[in-house]
């Protein structure tokens, strides 16, 4: 075995000082000497880097950080005030000189107490602790996909709602963490580090608000329609256990992912959200594999669950008379600008006209919601004085790109559903008619790939707030950057123009004044 003990030498200010500094090798370590006993620990807080040098040595061998009054016992390192531990060193004292161990930590004793800190940090949604966390398990040699299963484990049952943004989040930080052209300033570490923090404190965020709600282990027998049923019902319980009886029977998500997606579409589902979800699911499980198939279909049959069904409310009767009737297809073909400024019951009118296959007209709709973006007038993001029902920003507007680029990704050519994305993508489009410009904004010019490279370097160092509006960002870029080579020149310019346009805005995120009147006009008609 390769002894690690060095010789420090002297150290003279040990003598003068009770404190004395060694370096060897990329170590710096500090020496005090309390009472005549001897320690030997890391000079840098595990906290924010700081000198210990500088430190306060109070009673019972506690060593106090002079910046941010972290402490630590010396003996062991354990942290008193504050939260990750300090490396220490064997020390002894032979004849003149002082004597070191500078035996390296054992990788797999550092990842696992990487994992206890970043369980830790997760959850107190510590931001900076999981960076630090993050940076432990990069050096212990731990990948990316391993802290993204340990991530989906350790949320999947903390959400009454279910699979989430963070969750969706995941999946695209994760994609965008191996592209090309990301130009960052300290190169590939940030590449390699940021989209797993910005990840997980997402997930430690919206963990914060949701009590626990653990799932269920009963086990039914497996039936499709039981299945089907007891999501149309909302009954998760049911649809959990049903669930359960799938897998005991070795049925995969691959298995189960026509009966999710005959799910997501037979209502205006979540405002687009369930679309969006089963797609991250299916991507999270094809990187990930087995070991998160059961927390995350688990989490998606809870949101399936509780989503709103939008399609059963009055302002979209007509996508139900819609889906009720069967398309003419008398008229021309549909134009992706025909559609702008119609109310919902002549959109989709119009739609059920057309000529065309519903594969058609959706292509062509999802430029048409593209187009919408740029016809955003932004003002009416600011207005106070208004009914709930016509609160509006960016994020109505860009999901109906997200919820595009998930249906494509969902369905096949021959898919029955076509028809029902189509109607909701006209769902999205008319619902905005009374927030739109005369004159819509330009659409793109320019090197589509430089714009794209720049928004996506750009989401490495976001300050936009929330998380929400984050991972929106995230998730908007991710998919108008898929959706492009689907597409022909002049709508791939429209579909950039709306992402230049979204990310160059200035977003809403709070407005007190309005919140405030809506909630006092609510509570006065309260029985």
């Amino acid at each position: 075995m390769t002894d690690h003990w060095t010789n420090a030498g002297q150290l003279p200010s040990l003598t003068k000082m009770g404190r004395a500094l060694f370096k060897h090798s990329g170590h710096q370590i500090v020496v005090f000497d309390v009472e005549g006993q001897l320690f030997a620990v890391n000079n840098r807080c595990p906290h924010e880097g700081y000198p210990l040098m500088e430190g306060v040595i109070q009673k019972d061998c506690k060593l106090s950080c002079s910046w941010h009054s972290w402490s630590f016992d010396l003996t062991n390192g354990d942290a008193v005030q504050g939260r990750d531990p300090l490396r220490t060193y064997p020390i002894e004292r032979r004849g003149d000189n002082i004597w070191i161990d500078l035996t390296p930590i054992p990788q797999a004793t550092l990842a696992a107490k990487a994992w206890d800190e970043l369980g830790e940090a997760m959850s107190e949604h510590d931001y900076t602790r999981i960076a630090r966390s993050l940076a432990r398990l990069d050096r212990a040699g731990v990948e990316a996909d391993e802290i993204a299963i340990w991530a989906i484990k350790w949320s999947h049952d903390k959400f009454e709602r279910g699979f989430m943004h963070s969750h969706a989040g995941l999946a695209d930080w994760l994609s965008l963490r191996e592209m090309k052209g990301i130009k960052l300033p300290i190169g590939a570490a940030a590449q390699k580090t940021v989209p797993l923090l910005e990840a997980l404190a997402h997930l430690s965020y919206e963990a914060l608000f949701s009590p626990h709600t653990p799932f269920g282990d009963g086990v039914n027998m497996w039936s499709a329609d039981a299945f089907a049923q007891a999501i149309e019902a909302q009954d998760q319980t049911l649809a959990h256990e049903t669930l359960r009886g799938a897998l005991a029977e070795g049925l995969r998500f691959k298995d189960l992912k026509p009966i999710f997606t005959k799910l997501v579409y037979a209502h205006y589902l979540g405002f687009g959200h369930a679309a969006i979800y089963l797609m991250k699911v299916e991507e999270l499980t094809h990187r990930l594999d087995q070991a998160v198939e059961m927390p995350l279909m688990l989490m998606l049959v809870r949101y399936l669950c509780i989503a709103s069904r939008e399609d059963l409310i009055p302002e979209f009767s007509s996508y139900r008379d819609a889906m009720a009737a069967n398309s003419t297809g008398f008229e021309a073909s549909l134009q992706h600008d025909a559609l702008i400024g119609l109310r919902l019951s002549k959109a989709h009118q119009m739609v059920l006209d057309a000529s065309g296959s519903w594969r058609d007209k959706f292509d062509i709709l999802w430029v048409s919601a593209a187009q919408t973006l740029l016809h955003f007038d932004s003002s009416h993001q600011d207005i106070i004085d208004q009914p709930i029902s016509r609160n509006v920003g960016w994020l109505q507007f860009t999901h109906a790109l997200t919820f595009a680029e998930a249906t494509v990704a969902l369905l096949d050519g021959d898919s029955p559903h076509w028809k029902a994305a189509a109607l909701q993508l006209v769902n999205f489009i008319g619902r905005q008619v009374p927030h739109l410009l005369g004159k819509p904004n330009p659409p793109f010019s320019g090197d589509a790939a430089a714009f794209l490279d720049s928004a996506k370097s750009a989401l490495f160092n976001m300050d936009a707030g929330d998380y929400i509006y984050a991972v929106h960002r995230l998730k908007m870029t991710v998919a108008v950057e898929r959706s492009l080579p689907l597409m022909e020149d002049n709508a791939q310019n429209i579909l950039l123009g709306a992402l230049q346009l979204y990310l160059g805005s200035h977003i809403r995120q709070r407005s007190p004044i309005r919140d405030a009147l809506q909630a006092i006009k609510t509570v006065s008609v309260e029985g």
